[in-house]
């Protein structure tokens, strides 16, 4: 079962391994990057990148370069063990937000 991530490019179903883990990553769109990459590390060209998928993994982003966790705006809500992690960043929805809504409210 793969990994479901917003931001990703559902009509390009390539996949690359990480350099790192060598694990399958997930393409995603120039603006997901865009969005997510510290502004002063921002490449010249935000096509052809992939998400790491692996929890474990310190690399976030690769391509033609590697952005690790410590390169990009907001954590990945996968790769951290922390419940405030925003899951959807457009909206601010929080793994805490979700147990709330569902075991708390019951909604």
């Amino acid at each position: 079962m793969s990994t479901v991530v917003c931001g990703s490019n559902h009509l390009n179903s390539d996949t690359y391994p990480c350099p790192n883990c060598h694990e399958l990553g997930k393409m995603v769109k120039a603006e997901t990057l865009k969005n997510m990459l510290n502004d002063d590390l921002l490449p010249n060209s935000l096509e052809s990148f992939s998400l790491c998928l692996s929890k474990a993994c310190d690399v976030a982003y690769f391509g033609q370069q590697v952005f690790y966790k410590d390169d990009i705006k907001v954590k990945i809500w996968f790769k951290e063990n922390d419940q405030f992690v925003p899951i959807c960043y457009c909206k601010g929805v929080t793994e805490a937000d979700i147990i709330e809504h569902i075991a708390i409210r019951g909604c």
